[in-house]
């Protein structure tokens, strides 16, 4: 995902984390970005007693115990001023909030690889959890748990169908490749290697094993109709660890 940006005076983001919580990239064509970052957790010290993520991370309304009862146990943020023609990183479910200190323009790409897609499953579950919190008086309608996965998909972006799509799309994209001998292509005549491929297939196969295994999975429609293609994928991944 890439993204052209054009920011104007004092516009800001508010606190957020990327989607999917995937790694991200952002550099200043020209103008100037106040950053501000959380590491995983420090978040849930932003949270209000509902566990609402506040919108300014700098708001004076956090001062307040009742409304928010755990931001004095916040113990750790970055502060950044990107200028022109700098770079900067996001790592994977880091919070941040961002302010445009003049016109900006700014170009920024997010992705996910081997390293972080435990982080994506992980953070699709949590959201699942969220929705099925929210609609819990709901749970002894028809098809209930099919009804959370669209809230799901609004919600995050996709959903428990579209999360296994992605996976077996990049496990047999490496397959294929391995299968063939032939490395794989990328933007820029880049290419991965087979030692990149292998970490690839080893990480989507841990991630695999859970999410056939989650009890919310195997309630799903879908994944009743996929025989055991799943454990088939798996076998190919683990014929080249042997």
């Amino acid at each position: 995902m890439l993204f052209l940006t054009v920011c104007y005076d004092y516009f800001r983001t508010p606190l957020h984390a990327d989607v999917f919580t995937s790694f991200s990239w952002s550099v200043n064509v020209c103008g100037r970005k106040r950053w501000l970052l959380f590491p995983p957790g420090e978040e849930l010290c932003l949270q209000d007693r509902f566990g609402q993520l506040i919108y300014d991370a700098t708001a004076p309304e956090l001062q307040d115990e009742k409304k928010y009862p755990r931001y004095k146990e916040l113990c750790s943020s970055e502060e950044i001023i990107q200028e022109t023609g700098e770079a900067i990183f996001i790592p994977s479910g880091w919070h941040h909030q961002v302010w445009n200190l003049e016109d900006t323009i700014s170009i920024n790409h997010n992705w996910v690889n081997g390293c972080n897609i435990e982080t994506m499953w992980a953070s699709l579950k949590d959201n699942l959890m969220a929705v099925k919190k929210e609609v819990e008086d709901c749970k002894d309608m028809e098809g209930w748990d099919e009804h959370c996965q669209l809230i799901l998909q609004a919600m995050f972006g996709m959903n428990y169908e579209e999360f296994y799509s992605f996976l077996t799309f990049i496990g047999n994209k490496r397959l294929d490749s391995l299968r063939e001998n032939k490395l794989i292509l990328l933007f820029g005549n880049w290419q991965l290697g087979r030692n990149h491929i292998l970490f690839d297939l080893e990480q989507l196969k841990r991630v695999l094993i859970t999410f056939i295994k989650d009890t919310d999975t195997r309630s799903l429609n879908f994944f009743k109709n996929l025989d055991n293609q799943p454990e088939q994928l798996i076998k190919e991944i683990e014929h080249y660890f042997v």
